[in-house]
């Protein structure tokens, strides 16, 4: 992988853990997240410009990018919950985990088994194991409850809906370039992630609406930091849009997916220092096997 695309890559990665770490400090509601992105979409507006003449590629991706807008939406929210319930030294990696384990299983079922390398089902098995410890606080007190509490069972929501984005954006991706090849991942990023942005933040609606019937969560009278949250609105987009440009910069694009997991230690390790949460031995050993999985499953 060149430099200037692992440059972009780990700034992505920074970028990615501090607007999660800034969610779980602040105990971001659907209103946080919904704003942030309005108020990134104001960033990108100047640079409009550099791709003024291919407006007519938004028809190629109006519907699925609504889509995706929906299900990045359902992550956000699940992703949220999940944080007012758990440690992100938690969270975090077990969002990071399950949508791989997902899109396996959707693999296996739609018969696409024979497609995948024998080391990546060692890292599908490593990451299993790594879920499996990631919960246990003390190994002689494992119950059942230990892997349904809420962290898991709203973080299992968040990769869902991170699956199903990931996948809608994939095929988003490719339509858009058949149909206009001169343009490059910046152009096509320019265009789209402000449109993705826009649609997340309406399909939030729904989401803090539910908030307040169910948690009683007050959006009326939620304090905002608008500046705070222009500075996360970036993190999640521009950080989006560095790993979709280091795609085009590689030479082997699962070696960004790889070295885009440098966000999980990050993350860990904020958990651990900053928000003082306790780094349990089958947490850290949790950690590490999901890590070594998921750059397996990307490299091969």
């Amino acid at each position: 992988m060149s430099l200037a695309a692992t440059l972009l890559v780990l700034i992505s990665a920074i970028t990615h853990t501090t607007w999660n770490s800034l969610s779980k400090n602040i105990k971001a509601s659907c209103k946080v997240i919904m704003i942030a992105n309005f108020l990134s979409i104001i960033v990108f507006l100047p640079f409009y410009f550099m791709v003024k003449d291919d407006l007519y590629i938004y028809k190629s991706f109006l519907l699925p990018g609504a889509l995706t807008g929906l299900t990045n939406a359902l992550a956000f929210w699940g992703l949220l919950a999940a944080y007012r319930a758990g440690d992100l030294s938690f969270v975090y990696p077990l969002k990071n985990a399950l949508p791989i384990l997902f899109s396996t299983l959707f693999g296996i079922i739609i018969g696409k088994a024979t497609q995948i390398h024998p080391y990546a089902y060692l890292g599908f098995l490593l990451i299993i194991i790594g879920c499996i410890l990631l919960p246990i606080v003390d190994p002689k007190l494992i119950t059942w409850k230990t892997f349904l509490s809420k962290s898991i069972m709203f973080t299992a929501i968040a990769a869902l809906g991170t699956t199903c984005y990931s996948n809608i954006d994939s095929s988003i991706i490719n339509n858009i370039k058949e149909t206009a090849p001169h343009l490059s991942n910046i152009q096509i990023s320019i265009l789209y992630i402000p449109y993705m942005a826009f649609t997340t933040a309406i399909f939030l609606i729904p989401f803090m609406i539910f908030d307040k019937i169910k948690y009683k969560i007050d959006f009326v009278t939620e304090k905002v930091n608008y500046l705070m949250l222009l500075c996360m609105g970036i993190f999640i987009n521009v950080g989006y849009m560095l790993v979709f440009i280091a795609y085009g910069l590689a030479e082997n694009v699962n070696y960004v997916v790889a070295f885009r997991q440098t966000g999980m230690i990050l993350t860990m390790l904020v958990g651990f220092i900053i928000f003082k949460e306790k780094p349990y031995p089958c947490k850290i050993a949790g950690g590490i096997l999901i890590l070594t999985g998921l750059v397996l499953t990307a490299i091969f």
